[in-house]
């Protein structure tokens, strides 16, 4: 996953070095979002998450609800694993609004699985059964 980390960020270079076109912009933001496996199993939170809310002024200069959708699931991703939860909890509902509206599938189950552990660590037993089932219907 170090490899994968370095290659990602040779990659990330590689598109900054790119016009700046609505094009590119997406293609950078699916790159930078793809990443959440290697840097949460490498334990660099911090890192992603920094890396994450740089990214966020082109998220919403682009308007575009699949990829805030993302962004917020990202975002709810890393405070919960900061142990906000419930801000974590906020951002990862407006992700699920979000990326359900725009037809995300897999960015919703992903959505669902973090907030039925969010709800579990708050003890919302009834929630953990809903999210849990909304992330099995996604998948």
């Amino acid at each position: 996953m170090e490899e994968a980390i370095a290659y990602f960020y040779d990659a990330l270079r590689t598109l900054e070095t790119l016009p700046d076109a609505d094009r590119n912009r997406r293609r950078r933001l699916r790159l930078v979002f793809d990443q959440t496996g290697e840097f949460h199993f490498l334990h660099r939170h911090r890192e992603y998450h920094d890396l994450i809310r740089r990214h966020e002024p082109l998220v919403l200069e682009l308007g575009d609800d699949a990829l805030l959708g993302a962004y917020y699931a990202r975002l709810g991703h890393r405070q919960w694993t900061f142990g906000e939860i419930s801000e974590a909890t906020a951002t990862l509902e407006r992700a699920a609004e979000l990326c359900e509206a725009c037809g995300q599938a897999e960015d919703a189950a992903a959505t669902y699985a973090i907030l039925a552990w969010a709800h579990l660590m708050l003890g919302n037993y009834e929630r953990v059964k809903e999210y849990r089932d909304n992330a099995l219907e996604k998948i």
